[in-house]
Protein backbone atom coordinates (compact mmCIF):
# COMPACT_ATOMS: atom_id res chain seq x y z
CA UNK A 1 0.00 0.00 0.00
CA UNK A 2 1.15 3.80 -0.91
CA UNK A 3 1.58 6.34 1.54
CA UNK A 4 2.99 9.36 0.13
CA UNK A 5 5.84 11.25 2.16
CA UNK A 6 5.54 14.23 4.52
CA UNK A 7 7.47 16.21 2.27
CA UNK A 8 6.84 19.52 0.61
CA UNK A 9 3.29 20.40 -0.25
CA UNK A 10 4.01 21.14 -3.79
CA UNK A 11 5.60 17.19 -3.77
CA UNK A 12 2.39 15.51 -4.88
CA UNK A 13 2.12 11.72 -4.69
CA UNK A 14 2.22 9.42 -8.27
CA UNK A 15 -1.43 10.08 -8.13
CA UNK A 16 -1.08 14.02 -8.81
CA UNK A 17 1.15 13.63 -11.27
CA UNK A 18 0.79 13.62 -15.29
CA UNK A 19 4.43 13.35 -16.96
CA UNK A 20 4.75 14.56 -20.24
CA UNK A 21 7.00 12.49 -22.80
CA UNK A 22 10.07 14.16 -21.39
CA UNK A 23 9.50 13.11 -17.58
CA UNK A 24 8.25 16.67 -16.17
CA UNK A 25 5.62 16.85 -14.38
CA UNK A 26 2.05 19.19 -15.29
CA UNK A 27 1.89 21.96 -13.18
CA UNK A 28 -1.92 21.44 -13.00
CA UNK A 29 -2.06 18.65 -9.83
CA UNK A 30 -5.15 16.16 -10.77
CA UNK A 31 -5.00 15.29 -14.26
CA UNK A 32 -7.69 12.63 -15.35
CA UNK A 33 -5.28 10.08 -15.11
CA UNK A 34 -4.88 10.95 -11.64
CA UNK A 35 -8.16 10.93 -10.89
CA UNK A 36 -8.44 7.69 -12.70
CA UNK A 37 -5.41 6.19 -9.97
CA UNK A 38 -7.47 8.06 -7.02
CA UNK A 39 -10.59 6.00 -7.65
CA UNK A 40 -8.61 2.33 -8.03
CA UNK A 41 -7.68 3.46 -4.23
CA UNK A 42 -8.59 1.33 -1.07
CA UNK A 43 -10.61 2.86 1.50
CA UNK A 44 -7.78 2.58 3.98
CA UNK A 45 -5.10 4.44 1.40
CA UNK A 46 -7.51 7.15 0.94
CA UNK A 47 -7.77 7.78 5.06
CA UNK A 48 -3.85 7.43 5.51
CA UNK A 49 -4.15 10.03 2.11
CA UNK A 50 -6.44 12.69 3.53
CA UNK A 51 -4.63 12.40 7.28
CA UNK A 52 -1.45 13.50 5.30
CA UNK A 53 -2.84 16.10 2.94
CA UNK A 54 -4.63 17.51 6.22
CA UNK A 55 -1.03 17.94 7.56
CA UNK A 56 0.44 19.56 4.94
CA UNK A 57 -1.95 22.38 5.25
CA UNK A 58 -0.13 25.71 4.71
CA UNK A 59 -2.27 27.90 7.33
CA UNK A 60 -1.23 29.71 10.46
CA UNK A 61 -4.23 30.69 12.50
CA UNK A 62 -4.47 34.32 12.94
CA UNK A 63 -4.89 35.62 16.45
CA UNK A 64 -8.36 36.83 16.18
CA UNK A 65 -10.76 36.86 19.41
CA UNK A 66 -13.76 38.71 20.11
CA UNK A 67 -12.17 41.09 22.08
CA UNK A 68 -9.23 42.93 20.26
CA UNK A 69 -7.05 46.42 20.25
CA UNK A 70 -9.32 48.78 20.01
CA UNK A 71 -8.64 52.41 17.84
CA UNK A 72 -7.92 55.73 19.27
CA UNK A 73 -10.43 58.21 18.68
CA UNK A 74 -9.27 59.76 15.50
CA UNK A 75 -8.06 56.41 13.95
CA UNK A 76 -11.79 55.44 14.16
CA UNK A 77 -13.21 58.68 12.60
CA UNK A 78 -10.33 58.41 9.81
CA UNK A 79 -11.52 54.48 9.36
CA UNK A 80 -15.62 55.86 9.34
CA UNK A 81 -14.52 58.20 6.66
CA UNK A 82 -12.71 55.42 4.92
CA UNK A 83 -15.76 53.25 4.77
CA UNK A 84 -18.01 56.34 4.00
CA UNK A 85 -16.26 56.22 0.65
CA UNK A 86 -16.58 52.53 0.09
CA UNK A 87 -20.03 53.29 0.52
CA UNK A 88 -20.28 55.89 -1.85
CA UNK A 89 -18.30 54.46 -4.51
CA UNK A 90 -20.63 51.00 -4.25
CA UNK A 91 -23.82 53.45 -4.39
CA UNK A 92 -22.69 55.11 -7.50
CA UNK A 93 -21.88 51.93 -9.01
CA UNK A 94 -25.43 51.23 -8.83
CA UNK A 95 -26.44 54.50 -11.13
CA UNK A 96 -24.23 53.59 -13.49
CA UNK A 97 -21.22 55.65 -12.64
CA UNK A 98 -17.96 54.36 -13.82
CA UNK A 99 -14.95 53.45 -11.51
CA UNK A 100 -12.57 55.76 -12.86
CA UNK A 101 -14.56 58.12 -12.32
CA UNK A 102 -14.62 57.24 -7.86
CA UNK A 103 -11.38 57.02 -7.43
CA UNK A 104 -10.06 58.48 -3.98
CA UNK A 105 -9.02 61.95 -5.13
CA UNK A 106 -11.82 62.65 -7.02
CA UNK A 107 -14.33 61.32 -4.01
CA UNK A 108 -12.25 63.23 -1.20
CA UNK A 109 -12.39 66.24 -3.26
CA UNK A 110 -16.27 65.85 -3.58
CA UNK A 111 -16.96 64.70 -0.38
CA UNK A 112 -14.69 66.14 2.75
CA UNK A 113 -15.04 64.88 6.21
CA UNK A 114 -17.08 67.35 7.08
CA UNK A 115 -19.15 66.56 4.67
CA UNK A 116 -19.15 62.33 5.10
CA UNK A 117 -19.66 63.62 9.59
CA UNK A 118 -22.94 65.60 8.69
CA UNK A 119 -24.40 63.13 6.52
CA UNK A 120 -23.42 60.23 9.31
CA UNK A 121 -20.84 58.38 7.14
CA UNK A 122 -23.71 57.82 4.20
CA UNK A 123 -24.48 54.59 6.42
CA UNK A 124 -28.19 54.44 5.13
CA UNK A 125 -26.90 53.73 1.72
CA UNK A 126 -26.27 50.13 3.02
CA UNK A 127 -29.63 49.69 2.99
CA UNK A 128 -29.69 49.76 -0.79
CA UNK A 129 -26.68 47.51 -0.92
CA UNK A 130 -25.79 43.80 -1.08
CA UNK A 131 -23.86 44.62 1.90
CA UNK A 132 -23.01 46.54 4.83
CA UNK A 133 -19.74 46.60 7.00
CA UNK A 134 -20.15 45.51 10.42
CA UNK A 135 -20.09 48.21 12.98
CA UNK A 136 -18.32 45.87 15.69
CA UNK A 137 -15.56 45.10 13.56
CA UNK A 138 -15.08 48.27 12.86
CA UNK A 139 -14.11 48.99 16.37
CA UNK A 140 -12.08 46.46 16.97
CA UNK A 141 -8.39 46.76 15.17
CA UNK A 142 -7.61 43.17 14.45
CA UNK A 143 -9.87 43.00 11.47
CA UNK A 144 -9.50 44.78 7.70
CA UNK A 145 -12.22 46.16 5.77
CA UNK A 146 -12.91 42.99 4.24
CA UNK A 147 -13.60 41.24 6.90
CA UNK A 148 -15.91 43.80 8.45
CA UNK A 149 -17.72 43.34 4.79
CA UNK A 150 -21.09 41.74 5.65
CA UNK A 151 -23.53 40.68 3.14
CA UNK A 152 -27.58 40.94 3.76
CA UNK A 153 -28.90 38.12 4.65
CA UNK A 154 -31.93 38.10 2.62
CA UNK A 155 -30.78 36.63 -0.16
CA UNK A 156 -31.26 32.94 0.01
CA UNK A 157 -28.15 32.03 2.19
CA UNK A 158 -28.48 28.70 3.75
CA UNK A 159 -27.03 29.71 7.32
CA UNK A 160 -26.75 33.50 6.88
CA UNK A 161 -26.02 33.97 10.55
CA UNK A 162 -23.09 31.58 10.56
CA UNK A 163 -21.46 32.68 7.35
CA UNK A 164 -21.45 36.37 8.63
CA UNK A 165 -19.88 35.30 11.71
CA UNK A 166 -16.82 33.98 9.58
CA UNK A 167 -14.10 35.94 9.68
CA UNK A 168 -12.14 34.95 6.99
CA UNK A 169 -9.41 37.26 5.20
CA UNK A 170 -9.85 37.73 1.30
CA UNK A 171 -6.86 35.51 0.64
CA UNK A 172 -8.66 32.78 2.50
CA UNK A 173 -12.09 33.54 0.73
CA UNK A 174 -9.57 33.31 -2.67
CA UNK A 175 -8.53 29.87 -2.24
CA UNK A 176 -10.06 27.88 -4.86
CA UNK A 177 -11.89 24.13 -4.36
CA UNK A 178 -11.90 21.69 -7.05
CA UNK A 179 -14.51 21.31 -9.51
CA UNK A 180 -14.17 17.92 -11.23
CA UNK A 181 -16.47 15.86 -8.90
CA UNK A 182 -19.25 16.89 -11.27
CA UNK A 183 -18.33 14.89 -13.74
CA UNK A 184 -19.02 12.09 -11.84
CA UNK A 185 -22.29 12.24 -10.81
CA UNK A 186 -23.82 11.52 -14.00
CA UNK A 187 -22.12 7.67 -13.51
CA UNK A 188 -24.39 5.87 -11.78
CA UNK A 189 -21.66 2.87 -11.54
CA UNK A 190 -19.39 4.83 -9.13
CA UNK A 191 -20.35 4.48 -5.42
CA UNK A 192 -21.14 7.96 -4.33
CA UNK A 193 -19.40 7.72 -0.71
CA UNK A 194 -15.91 7.27 -2.40
CA UNK A 195 -16.20 9.25 -5.05
CA UNK A 196 -16.84 12.00 -1.91
CA UNK A 197 -13.67 10.42 0.36
CA UNK A 198 -11.30 10.49 -3.56
CA UNK A 199 -12.75 14.43 -3.66
CA UNK A 200 -12.43 15.25 0.18
CA UNK A 201 -8.96 14.09 -0.20
CA UNK A 202 -8.43 15.95 -3.64
CA UNK A 203 -9.78 18.90 -2.36
CA UNK A 204 -6.96 19.21 0.37
CA UNK A 205 -4.20 18.24 -1.67
CA UNK A 206 -5.06 21.70 -4.02
CA UNK A 207 -5.25 23.69 -0.27
CA UNK A 208 -2.11 22.30 0.74
CA UNK A 209 -0.19 24.20 -2.20
CA UNK A 210 -2.23 27.67 -1.00
CA UNK A 211 -0.95 29.63 1.93
CA UNK A 212 -4.24 30.44 3.49
CA UNK A 213 -6.69 27.89 3.07
CA UNK A 214 -7.72 27.17 6.91
CA UNK A 215 -9.24 23.29 7.80
CA UNK A 216 -12.35 25.42 8.53
CA UNK A 217 -12.81 26.35 4.98
CA UNK A 218 -11.87 22.68 3.63
CA UNK A 219 -13.88 20.59 6.37
CA UNK A 220 -16.56 23.17 6.39
CA UNK A 221 -16.93 24.42 3.28
CA UNK A 222 -15.75 21.21 1.13
CA UNK A 223 -19.48 19.17 2.12
CA UNK A 224 -21.18 22.58 1.35
CA UNK A 225 -19.76 22.66 -2.01
CA UNK A 226 -20.75 18.80 -2.21
CA UNK A 227 -24.38 19.89 -1.69
CA UNK A 228 -24.34 22.78 -3.92
CA UNK A 229 -23.01 20.72 -6.98
CA UNK A 230 -25.62 18.10 -6.40
CA UNK A 231 -28.54 20.43 -6.69
CA UNK A 232 -26.78 22.05 -9.76
CA UNK A 233 -26.53 18.77 -11.26
CA UNK A 234 -29.93 17.96 -10.56
CA UNK A 235 -30.79 21.59 -12.40
CA UNK A 236 -29.43 20.76 -15.53
CA UNK A 237 -31.18 20.89 -19.06
CA UNK A 238 -34.06 23.11 -16.91
CA UNK A 239 -33.76 25.51 -19.88
CA UNK A 240 -34.63 22.82 -22.01
CA UNK A 241 -37.38 21.21 -20.02
CA UNK A 242 -39.16 24.86 -19.90
CA UNK A 243 -38.37 25.47 -24.17
CA UNK A 244 -39.96 21.61 -24.62
CA UNK A 245 -43.16 22.86 -22.12
CA UNK A 246 -43.42 26.60 -24.31
CA UNK A 247 -43.77 24.89 -27.32
CA UNK A 248 -46.38 22.30 -26.60
CA UNK A 249 -48.62 25.10 -24.46
CA UNK A 250 -47.90 28.34 -26.45
CA UNK A 251 -49.73 27.14 -29.83
CA UNK A 252 -52.74 28.95 -28.45
CA UNK A 253 -54.60 29.16 -31.96
CA UNK A 254 -53.68 25.82 -32.87
CA UNK A 255 -56.17 23.18 -32.24
CA UNK A 256 -53.32 21.12 -30.82
CA UNK A 257 -52.33 23.34 -27.90
CA UNK A 258 -51.65 21.42 -24.49
CA UNK A 259 -52.47 22.91 -20.90
CA UNK A 260 -49.39 23.23 -18.78
CA UNK A 261 -50.57 19.76 -17.28
CA UNK A 262 -51.11 17.88 -20.29
CA UNK A 263 -47.35 19.26 -21.72
CA UNK A 264 -45.73 17.90 -18.67
CA UNK A 265 -47.01 15.04 -18.45
CA UNK A 266 -45.97 13.92 -22.30
CA UNK A 267 -42.37 15.12 -21.61
CA UNK A 268 -42.81 12.99 -18.48
CA UNK A 269 -43.71 10.06 -20.62
CA UNK A 270 -41.20 10.37 -23.18
CA UNK A 271 -38.87 10.37 -20.51
CA UNK A 272 -36.89 13.51 -22.52
CA UNK A 273 -35.41 14.63 -19.28
CA UNK A 274 -34.08 11.44 -17.43
CA UNK A 275 -33.00 12.46 -13.63
CA UNK A 276 -32.48 10.50 -10.63
CA UNK A 277 -35.56 12.56 -9.20
CA UNK A 278 -39.50 12.60 -10.29
CA UNK A 279 -40.17 15.27 -12.88
CA UNK A 280 -42.60 17.40 -10.84
CA UNK A 281 -39.85 17.49 -7.67
CA UNK A 282 -37.52 18.62 -10.48
CA UNK A 283 -39.90 21.61 -11.90
CA UNK A 284 -40.84 22.54 -8.73
CA UNK A 285 -37.43 22.80 -7.15
CA UNK A 286 -36.11 25.85 -8.81
CA UNK A 287 -35.03 27.62 -5.94
CA UNK A 288 -31.26 27.17 -5.90
CA UNK A 289 -29.77 27.19 -1.87
CA UNK A 290 -26.68 29.45 -1.70
CA UNK A 291 -24.18 28.12 0.13
CA UNK A 292 -20.80 29.84 2.09
CA UNK A 293 -18.95 29.38 -1.31
CA UNK A 294 -21.54 31.85 -3.05
CA UNK A 295 -21.56 33.89 -0.02
CA UNK A 296 -17.58 34.13 -0.38
CA UNK A 297 -17.61 34.39 -4.33
CA UNK A 298 -20.32 37.96 -4.03
CA UNK A 299 -17.98 39.21 -0.92
CA UNK A 300 -14.67 38.99 -3.12
CA UNK A 301 -16.93 40.26 -6.11
CA UNK A 302 -17.66 42.98 -4.39
CA UNK A 303 -14.02 43.94 -3.23
CA UNK A 304 -13.16 44.15 -6.53
CA UNK A 305 -15.34 46.45 -7.79
CA UNK A 306 -15.32 49.13 -4.79
CA UNK A 307 -11.45 48.72 -4.80
CA UNK A 308 -11.58 47.70 -1.15
CA UNK A 309 -8.52 45.13 -1.84
CA UNK A 310 -5.21 46.59 -2.87
CA UNK A 311 -4.41 45.45 -6.37
CA UNK A 312 -0.88 43.67 -4.53
CA UNK A 313 -2.82 41.46 -2.77
CA UNK A 314 -5.35 40.71 -5.26
CA UNK A 315 -3.04 37.47 -7.00
CA UNK A 316 -5.13 35.28 -9.74
CA UNK A 317 -9.04 36.57 -9.49
CA UNK A 318 -10.30 33.79 -11.41
CA UNK A 319 -13.91 33.06 -9.33
CA UNK A 320 -15.37 30.83 -11.36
Amino acid sequence: MWVPKSTCSRERGKIAKDEDEDGQSDKKPWSASGQAQALDMDDETIRKMICCFIKRLNYQSPECCDYGPEYEKDQLMELYEQLALYRIKAYELTVDRKLAELDDVNLKLQYPPSKLYDNNFFKYYEESLEWYFDLERCWNAQFDNYQRLVLHGFRGYLDWDFYRSINNTYEQDLASICTWVEDYLGDSTIQWERIRGVAYMQALDIAAGFPDVSPFLVSYGFPEYICSILSDYSRKGLDGLYFEIWKRVAKEKVSTSMSFEEALLEIHSEDMFPLRIHLDTYVASTLNPKFYLDYARKKLDIAREIDLIPKGRRGSESLS
